[in-house]
């Protein structure tokens, strides 16, 4: 391949719209890409609403493979655009796979199927059998949970440890659940969903709690509720998430960092153990750096995310950790100001 058709593939690439993924489009893209070579393949590593590659260390890659837009749900923050209907074929799927296999001699994959909600793709199960024929490949399933309540989605893998859960639970009260979620009735799925998993398997599982200002206030109780519920069957793992927003989204649900932190911080104190494990606050969902500047328990830094929605504000530039932090969604500037963000002009040593 020549470096202008590259080039083109790459403008390409970035000009991947709704309308472009509703019309079948990116299909024809997917065959473009597919037919690079695997060093060309190797530079794309993000075609938006679809594949994500991170490869940071040449022995393990994480693939981020948003197989479909649809959901079941209709968080109230949740910042994917779930108006449309279409998956990604298996064949187009397979490509995709094969060709990442191909192209990169890592001995450990990670492959996070995401969406909308993946298990509502029509091959949710063929697929995930494909990618488990690599030895070296593990999944991560992001999901909701309401499907697992149902055996035939969970016993084939019940066994399998190299296929993992990371399940959004935003709430135990069934009340504020549907009010975050936008749903009726899915409550009680969800949690025969999570029992199937914990109870008939050796599956990891990680909950995820997007903090917001509906479930701020009952964190404590929450807490207590997964530790006793799940937490008493197998230890499991827990990401508490800062919230974002799409344009869908009612700024009513935004609650200030400067609140939500240190309170996070005294009940991770307090709850976490040999049952609750404590994902840390990573990557793009988690909260900016300079939040955590005070606690060097949690602390962390990571590569930037380019985010469209995200932003800094301009007194972030001098922040030693500027390149490490990914920022903050623009509704919440919006809401709150600047005044809460302080940069961090000395280096923080992690530690207990």
């Amino acid at each position: 391949m020549t470096t202008r058709y590259f080039l083109a593939i790459k403008y390409l690439i970035g000009k991947i719209s709704k309308q472009d993924w509703q019309s079948g489009r990116c299909a024809v893209l997917i065959d473009k890409i597919i037919n690079l070579s695997a060093e060309e393949f190797k530079r794309i590593k993000r075609l938006p609403e679809f594949l994500e590659i991170s490869a940071k260390n040449p022995d393990y890659i994480k693939i981020f493979l948003r197989i479909s837009r649809s959901c079941n749900q209709n968080c109230i923050f949740c910042p994917i655009d779930n108006t449309g209907s279409n998956f990604f074929s298996f064949a187009q799927l397979k490509k995709i796979i094969d060709k990442i296999n191909t192209s990169y001699s890592a001995q450990n994959k990670e492959f996070i199927l995401t969406g909308g909600e993946p298990t509502l793709h029509p091959d949710y199960i063929k697929l995930i059998r494909y990618i488990l024929k690599d030895k070296k490949s593990e999944i991560t399933v992001q999901t909701n949970a309401v499907l697992l309540s149902r055996e035939e989605n969970v016993k084939p893998f019940s066994k399998e440890k190299r296929v993992k859960y990371f399940v959004s639970f935003h709430s135990h009260q069934e009340n504020i659940y549907d009010l975050i979620t936008g749903t009726k009735d899915n409550y009680d799925l969800v949690i025969k969903g999570l029992l199937n998993v914990f109870s008939t398997g050796q599956n990891y599982i990680a909950l995820n709690c997007v903090i917001n200002h509906y479930n701020f206030d009952i964190l404590e109780d929450y807490l207590k509720f997964i530790k006793q519920k799940f937490g008493s069957i197998r230890p499991l793992g827990l990401y508490l998430s800062a919230i974002g927003m799409n344009d869908k989204g009612k700024d009513d649900c935004l609650i200030k960092y400067s609140e939500v932190v240190p309170r996070l911080i005294e009940l991770l104190d307090k709850y976490q153990g040999k049952d609750l494990h404590f994902m840390g606050f990573q990557g793009i969902c988690g909260f900016p750096l300079c939040f955590l500047a005070n606690y060097p328990k949690y602390f962390h830094t990571n590569e930037n995310e380019e985010i469209e929605q995200r932003k800094k504000p301009d007194k972030c530039q001098v922040c030693i950790y500027t390149k490490n932090c990914a920022g903050v969604m623009s509704q919440y500037l919006n809401k709150f100001g600047m005044e809460e963000f302080k940069p961090i002009l000395q280096k923080i040593k992690k530690g207990n």
